[in-house]
């Protein structure tokens, strides 16, 4: 079986942080992939690791992830391109920002669970779909956006996606962004789009809202993080499908 062959078979296993920008995402990944890897489970999160370079080195590694997948699976690259056009971003420079954001996420999941049992992200599809919510001058409808990220969620072959919708008061949000150093989302470089911003995320989540209503492959767990739950307790929440082992017969790189 060659490598390309070995990586469609895999039935993969996904678990996503989601949320306002601010809001806890990137710690609670990092915190949760820690925990798992202490139960023995192999956790593929390198986004994280990848988020920590500097610019130059972080756009070099998205480049060479999305040139090794895609050629890969044409489908794939034509939904993406649907989702973003649905969106009706206003520039070249913007399809070409969101395009480049579902590429990437696409191609670190399908290499991240090679020798992984799961794929942990802080910015996943959930996130790039917020990104083209964000920057989109549009809203298609809900069922018909829906379709087509269940389609790519079939092209990669995705045997169950968790959804951690992370939430918290909008005043200890704001307070985060405030404090926090070389932040990247929207609300860094200007809170006074945080109208815009909850409305992206709200619009996003409709989506995959609608999505676990239809697919059992797709759960949703709601985590507060107003200051009173632990990483323990997010792990508690989460269905024993999404952190137990995956079964998928895996060969070396």
């Amino acid at each position: 079986m060659s490598e390309n062959e070995h990586l469609n078979a895999i039935k993969r296993k996904v678990i996503e942080c989601f949320g306002m920008p601010g809001v806890g995402k990137s710690y609670y990944s990092s915190k949760l992939g820690e925990m798992l890897e202490s139960d023995g489970l192999r956790v593929g999160n390198c986004i994280m690791a990848i988020s920590r370079m500097p610019s130059t080195k972080r756009f070099a590694k998205k480049f060479w992830l999305i040139i090794t997948t895609i050629w890969v699976n044409r489908s794939a690259n034509a939904t993406i391109w649907k989702l973003i056009r649905l969106h009706q971003p206003s520039n070249i420079k913007t399809y070409s920002k969101l395009l480049i954001n579902w590429l990437f996420v696409y191609a670190l999941i399908r290499i991240e669970s090679r020798d992984s049992d799961i794929v942990l992200l802080d910015q996943g599809l959930s996130q790039a779909l917020w990104s083209t919510k964000y920057y989109g001058r549009s809203e298609p409808d809900n069922h018909l956006v829906a379709r087509l990220v269940l389609r790519l969620l079939k092209h990669l072959n995705i045997a169950h996606l968790s959804i951690i919708y992370v939430g918290a008061d909008d005043s200890l949000i704001k307070k985060r962004i405030y404090s926090r150093e070389n932040g990247s989302s929207p609300l860094d470089r200007d809170i006074d789009e945080f109208i815009r911003a909850k409305a992206a995320t709200d619009q996003s989540f409709a989506i995959f809202e609608l999505l676990a209503e239809q697919e059992s492959t797709l759960t949703i767990t709601h985590f507060d993080n107003n200051g009173n739950n632990s990483v323990e307790d997010l792990k508690l929440a989460l269905p024993m499908v999404a952190i137990s082992p995956n079964s998928s017969k895996r060969q070396p790189y």
